[in-house]
């Protein structure tokens, strides 16, 4: 049987780019799986003694406010559970593009508001062009409103003031 030398040379440098193709996908996978199992489970308890540290030292942490590019965001803590509050937009005291979600305690949704524009100059909000989805007992009703009101812990300048202590 005659062996070409080409033929074992081929051979040899495929070997050769195989190994090295296996050293480097293994190191990768080795490198993954240490950053899975150990940095990513130090980085969250990292990030949960951050939040208790700070909730320790906040003023009042029952609530939320988020004004940035996406809009206004507020969360609401309220005795009969809790409201979710975006809006795309805020000039002055008017908020724009409004959608309001009410949770019970549970945690289970009762009902959504849609407003095209609101008054928030004051804690009685007066909702212009609402739509009310109310949900009970797995039925969902719709109501067309020109005017609503709801009563909110946050106004204008409650709003205006977090917004710059947080910013």
């Amino acid at each position: 049987m005659v062996i070409n030398k080409n033929l074992i040379l081929s051979y040899q440098r495929s070997f050769k780019q195989n190994f090295s193709f296996f050293i480097l996908a293994f190191s990768s996978f080795i490198l993954g799986l240490l950053i899975l199992f150990l940095v990513n489970p130090i980085t969250s308890t990292m990030t949960k003694y951050y939040e208790q540290t700070k909730a320790k030292y906040s003023r009042d942490v029952e609530h939320l406010i988020s004004i940035n590019r996406n809009g206004l965001w507020i969360k609401e803590n309220m005795d009969s559970g809790y409201r979710i509050i975006s809006a795309k937009e805020i000039k002055s005291s008017i908020l724009t593009k409004i959608t309001i979600i009410n949770l019970d305690n549970n945690h289970q949704l009762t009902n959504k508001v849609y407003s095209e524009t609101a008054d928030i100059s004051n804690n009685k909000w007066i909702l212009k062009d609402v739509v009310i989805i109310k949900f009970e007992d797995g039925i969902t009703k719709k109501l067309l409103k020109n005017s609503h009101e709801i009563s909110s812990k946050y106004d204008y300048i409650k709003i205006d003031i977090k917004w710059y202590l947080n910013a």
